[in-house]
C-alpha cells in the first residue's frame, strides 16, 4: 500500500499586467491519510515558488457528511473533482 505519493496537475497560464506570464500548477501530496495541495508558480525564468494552500484530512460528500480517503488515488481524484470550488 502506498502511504506517500505525489502528483502534479492542472497547469494554467496567467498573463501579468507587465506582459510577462507565469504558469501555475497544483502539486498534490498524500501521506498518512492526509492530502496536501501546493500551488506552484513558475515564472518566465523557470523559477518555481511553492506555497501550501490546502491540508485536507478527509473528503466532503454530496450529502454534507465526510469520510476518510481510501488511498492516494481517491484523494487525488477528490481534488480533481472538487478543485472548481476549492481553488
Amino acid at each position: 500500500m502506498i502511504t506517500n505519493s505525489t502528483s502534479t496537475t492542472s497547469t494554467k497560464l496567467k498573463e501579468l499586467p507587465d506582459g510577462s506570464s507565469v504558469t501555475k500548477n497544483f502539486k498534490l501530496s498524500y501521506d498518512s491519510g492526509e492530502l496536501k495541495v501546493f500551488e506552484q508558480t513558475i515564472n518566465e525564468n523557470e523559477e518555481v515558488t511553492e506555497v501550501l494552500i490546502i491540508v485536507q484530512p478527509w473528503k466532503c460528500l454530496p450529502d454534507g457528511s465526510r469520510e476518510s480517503f481510501s488511498d492516494h488515488e481517491d484523494a487525488f481524484q477528490w481534488f480533481e473533482d472538487s478543485k472548481s470550488w476549492l481553488v
